[in-house]
């Protein structure tokens, strides 16, 4: 690809190029949530998507923030390959909040919101039935992380990657 590996983790048109295909996937994909047949397996498959979806929006935010660390330069890498600590997202690697506030991005009450489930999703709903440590599954079991409003939360996610590419100094096709 003609880049080393610390060149390609701080390339953040390559983050946003991900973070675009990801958040495409899961508006594509948003239709078919409510798609609700009369059997178990139309509904396995509404869930399926719907779990799919919020995975992919997770994601698709979390590569945008990180487009923007690698817009600064601040991915670094040891022998081993990408270093953790320069990869951010808190203690899991993926809290969506400890990204924004490592590189200062400014949310809204409601993308807080969000954030804060769709955080959930990419730690551990979106492999796992269930939360895999106690305090996740008392507070999954309190609050849902699985819910998704659309279309409005898909307006959110669009918004927060649109303004990160800027921030990254890179253009989103998500517009």
């Amino acid at each position: 690809i003609g880049e080393t590996l610390v060149e390609s983790l701080n390339n953040p048109e390559s983050w946003i190029r991900q973070a675009d295909q990801q958040f495409l996937v899961a508006d594509s994909m948003a239709d078919n949530v409510r798609d609700l047949g009369g059997d178990e397996k139309s509904t396995l498959r509404s869930v399926g998507f719907l779990k799919a979806t919020t995975l992919m929006l997770a994601l698709s935010i979390e590569n945008s923030f990180k487009a923007v660390k690698a817009s600064k330069g601040m991915f670094s890498v040891n022998e081993r390959g990408s270093t953790k600590d320069s990869r951010g997202g808190g203690g899991s690697g993926h809290s969506l909040l400890d990204l924004a506030r490592e590189i200062s991005f400014s949310l809204s009450k409601d993308e807080v919101f969000l954030l804060k489930r769709l955080s959930e999703i990419g730690i551990w709903a979106g492999k796992y039935h269930v939360p895999i440590r106690h305090d996740a599954f008392e507070n999954a079991c309190r609050e849902n992380p699985k819910s998704l409003k659309l279309p409005s939360d898909l307006y959110i996610v669009k918004s927060i990657l649109n303004r990160a590419a800027k921030l990254a100094g890179v253009s989103s096709v998500a517009q």
